[in-house]
């Protein structure tokens, strides 16, 4: 210090220090602890004044207190916090080429080694420093190939990845842990979805993970065809329905056309056969699909009669309808009333029946046909005049029982029982005790009727009378008697006697017989024409002769026109329906009015094997066509009849269907059978079938082995690197 008058000056501290002076300065050098102190000087002049100055310090030889709290000498996984803590001073702070003042700055650092370096420095210039080395080693970067988020259809499925550092990695799935090669792994999983999380760490102890969601589904869409199905229709009607939780599409396949489905439509198509498939597919990939073969029929169905032009009275009459459609069958009686029936009936009136068919096929096509035939009685007897059959009792003379034309006996054997107020029971059952019992029979013939009478009496003499009068010419009718008949064959044992002596005009008295028959002799005029008469001998029966010509045949529906001498009518078939590689026939219904023979031709673009009779004659009354082993196709039977009375022709239409609907697969076992229209055929064996289609069982997938030897060569170059880095430090 300086004083500006000369004088003495000395210090003030726990004791007065006398200071000293040198150099225009007074000075006293003092050692003092650290702390915080006030100095105080004092000083007179000569004249003896006295003065004081004083001043307040600190003595520091302390450095900061730096607490260095990060970086720390280890591995970061990019990111770097400054953080530190100083009592007293500023800092200032290196890392690489960037500097700092503050704490608590994080930097983002790229991969590699770092020095960082701070000093602080306090207000007496005490100073403090510190340094940290640390590297920079970004987490494993993880990237997931396998599976994709998306929709799988296989409960194996295959984890893939790509992770550029990693020590160890590992999979999660449900909080389930499991460790795999950081490369691949083989999952095995239930329908549903999933969230799979991929980790794996370093060699600094970075962890890090990726994560993807997929859903696994192995069950194809539920799918329900209501139509179309296997069977006909007029138009297609598609009518399905679908369930499920991740469907896809809907699309159909329309022999080679594809089109999609939103709802349920309607396609008009032409006439043929079709084959349909409906599929479902969902995200997965699965599909369910339905195959369905279909006819398009806007045709009316066809209809084919079978059945005798000439029936015999009170005998089953059989009528057979042959028709690709369900039918209803009406019979019009002679006397105009009409009655359905099922294939057969017992006509009780003679004369000419008409037939009303009506047939309705699978698609609802209808079509009505009509035809005729005629039932004659079941003799040719011209009997029109007055017959009577009676019992006479012997004793008394009294008629007992009277059959007349108006009450025949039907065409049978009858138990007959004669009551006691002469009327007649006549059941099918045995006989019954009490009254007149007998037993009557009634047999016809072409020429002849025959009455046998068995009499369970014990009446001898039971004289029978017969009144013929008016029945055809009397010259060519003869009566006959049996004296032993046997019911149970049918026959007369004792032979067939003639009565002519007996006969007193058309009256004829018979006694003690079992059996009588009335014959009439053929003869030219008897309306019959016989195998030695013809149109130009006997007219009257056979019809005058003709002159040739040719005349179109009858097509199945409608009734034919009256038959004229000595033309031949014909029945044809309107169509056929079979099945590939299965047989048909077609049956030629004929009525000639004189014994002809005939000859039939064919022609036909139908690729089938066919038989038919060239030749036949008029006792056969029908031909039939058999076809077989034909291909599937719609074709034309053309056929012509020949004869000496004209010529008839008809086309008949055929339609051959397939057995199973074609081009459609199935599985039966591990093996692929399919349908080629004719019938099914073994195309494949498989190590599994599903649907139809060959479904191979999944193999893992083999993880790569990585070379014992590669595995030490890389392993011992990461420790080399270990113990570098260490020796940096």
């Amino acid at each position: 210090m300086s004083l500006d008058e000369n004088g003495t000056a000395w210090l003030e501290l726990s004791e007065n220090l006398t200071m000293n002076f040198s150099q225009g300065y007074w000075w006293r050098e003092v050692e003092l602890q650290d702390g915080n102190w006030t100095l105080k000087v004092w000083a007179n002049d000569t004249a003896g004044n006295l003065n004081s100055s004083q001043v307040s310090f600190r003595v520091d030889t302390c450095p900061p207190n730096l607490t260095l709290v990060s970086p720390e000498n280890r591995s970061y996984p990019g990111k770097v916090r400054i953080n530190y803590t100083v009592d007293e001073g500023k800092c200032n702070w290196t890392l690489g080429n960037l500097t700092g003042n503050t704490s608590g700055q994080e930097l983002n650092l790229s991969e590699g080694f770092y020095c960082f370096k701070i000093s602080c420095q306090d207000e007496a210039g005490n100073r403090a420093e510190a340094e940290r080395y640390f590297t920079v080693d970004f987490p494993p970067r993880i990237l997931i190939l396998s599976p994709e988020n998306k929709s799988y259809n296989t409960s194996q499925i295959w984890l893939k990845t790509e992770i550029n550092d990693s020590v160890e990695c590992w999979w999660e799935l449900s909080g389930q842990n499991h460790t795999f090669n950081c490369s691949q792994s083989l999952l095995q999983l239930q329908d549903g979805n999933w969230t799979l999380k991929v980790w794996a760490n370093d060699t600094a102890g970075n962890v890090n993970f990726s994560q993807v969601s997929f859903r696994v589904d192995t069950q194809p869409p539920r799918l329900e065809v209501i139509s179309p199905e296997n069977r006909s229709y007029r138009k297609l009607e598609i009518n399905y329905t679908v369930e499920d939780a991740d469907l896809k599409r809907v699309f159909y396949l329309l022999n080679g056309s594809e089109g999609n489905l939103t709802g349920n439509i309607t396609l008009e198509l032409s006439d043929g056969y079709y084959c349909l498939e409906i599929a479902a597919e969902d995200r997965a990939g699965n599909r369910n699909s339905t195959l369905r073969c279909f006819w398009i029929d806007t045709q009316p169905p066809l209809i084919n009669l079978s059945f005798l032009r000439v029936g015999i009275l009170d005998q089953n009459f059989t009528i057979s309808v042959s028709s690709d459609g369900s039918c209803n069958l009406t019979v019009i009686y002679p006397n105009s009333s009409q009655t359905r029936i099922e294939g057969w009936f017992v006509p009780d009136q003679a004369g000419i029946y008409n037939l009303s068919v009506t047939c309705q096929d699978e698609a609802g096509n209808n079509r009505t046909v009509g035809d005729w035939f005629e039932i004659e009685p079941g003799t040719r007897l011209n009997l029109t005049g007055n017959l009577s059959f009676l019992l006479i009792l012997p004793e008394t003379g009294e008629t007992v029982y009277n059959l007349s034309q108006s009450s025949q006996v039907p065409n049978r054997t009858w138990d007959a029982r004669i009551l006691t107020d002469r009327g007649v029971e006549m059941n099918l059952t045995d006989f019954r005790p009490g009254g007149l019992e007998l037993k009557l029979e009634r047999m016809d013939g072409e020429r002849e009727r025959i009455y046998a009478v068995e009499l369970r009496a014990n009446y001898s003499n039971i004289t029978i009378s017969l009144n013929a009068s008016g029945v055809g010419d009397p010259e060519h009718l003869a009566i006959l008697y049996c004296q032993e008949w046997n019911f149970s064959q049918d026959t007369c044992i004792t032979g067939w006697r003639e009565i002519q002596a007996e006969r007193r005009g058309n009256s004829f008295i018979i006694q003690h017989l079992s059996a009588f028959k009335i014959y009439q002799e053929p003869y030219c005029g008897d309306g019959i024409c016989q195998p030695d008469e013809s149109c130009s001998t006997c007219p009257q029966d056979c019809g005058s002769c003709p002159k040739p010509r040719s005349w179109g045949g009858g097509g199945g529906g409608g009734y034919l026109p009256e038959i004229r001498k000595p033309e031949v009518n014909v029945s044809w078939p309107e169509g056929l329906t079979v099945f590939a590689n299965e047989s048909g026939r077609l049956k030629i219904g004929i009525k000639a009015s004189e014994r002809l023979n005939f000859t039939l031709g064919l022609e036909t673009d139908c690729n089938c094997s066919i038989e038919f009779p060239e030749e036949f004659s008029w006792k056969e009354r029908e031909a039939e066509v058999r076809i077989s082993n034909c291909s599937i196709q719609t074709c034309n039977i053309n056929l012509t009849l020949e004869s000496e009375a004209g010529t008839s022709t008809a086309s008949v239409l055929v339609k051959i269907k397939p057995v199973c609907p074609e081009g459609k697969q199935e599985c039966r076992g591990d093996e692929i059978w399919s349908c080629d229209g004719y019938g099914w055929k073994l195309v494949q064996k498989c190590e599994r079938c599903v649907n139809g289609t060959c479904v191979q069982a999944q193999a893992e997938e083999k993880v790569p082995e990585i070379p014992w030897g590669i595995f030490l060569l890389v392993w011992a170059m990461i420790s080399a690197g270990i113990l570098l880095w260490i020796g940096r430090r």
